[in-house]
């Protein structure tokens, strides 16, 4: 009978054991798919959702880098570079969440992707003038790569950059931005906003 107690006891503390893990699990992917300073999707987590979007259809995809973050942090300290980080971040949330998944990549670079009925513009035009960034976007068929996908709107918003920041760039379809594009001729097509 004793012996009986003991393996039942056993069996119980496992299955709770196994039970507390696999919370504890979940937890940690979940901390790995969420920026905790602004409640952003991660890299992790922007990947798994921008792969599955790019399955359903044609997307728009916008890689971003904050202009003077580095200036910020120096001048003002690092507590003053989070809080820009948030403030953009928020700015994000504001005029992209409803359609978007937007992530903080790292840094002071963050993404965001959405159905391509659904991208504005002129969205793009309102948060380069509330937050000082540069922005890169890139249209995206159906079953396009996503590695392909966010090297072409890295692309975009590193051209964005050289060509003087707090602006976007849009440089057509992901596919045919050539490799190591970004700071090259202006190509046909492209649209650079101010």
């Amino acid at each position: 009978m004793e012996l009986a107690i003991n393996f039942i006891s056993g069996v119980i503390g496992a299955a709770g054991a196994a039970a507390t893990a696999s919370v504890i699990g979940r937890r940690k992917v979940d901390e790995a798919r969420r920026d905790p300073m602004t409640g952003l999707d991660t890299r992790v987590g922007f990947e798994t959702k921008a792969r599955k979007a790019l399955a359903q259809g044609a997307c728009a995809v916008v890689m971003i880098d904050l202009d003077g973050l580095k200036k910020v942090n120096d001048s003002k300290g690092h507590e003053e570079g989070d809080r820009f980080i948030c403030d953009a971040a928020a700015q994000l949330k504001h005029w992209l969440s409803e359609r978007a998944i937007i992530a903080r990549l790292g840094g002071d670079e963050f993404a965001a992707i959405y159905p391509l009925n659904q991208f504005d513009e002129r969205d793009l035009d309102e948060i380069v003038k509330a937050i000082p960034m540069s922005m890169g976007l890139v249209v995206a068929r159906k079953g396009d790569d996503y590695s392909v996908v966010l090297r072409a709107a890295d692309a975009a918003m590193y051209l964005s950059k050289s060509r003087g920041k707090g602006q976007w760039t849009g440089l057509g379809l992901a596919t045919s931005v050539p490799a190591g594009a970004g700071g090259r001729e202006q190509r046909r097509g492209q649209k650079n906003h101010k």
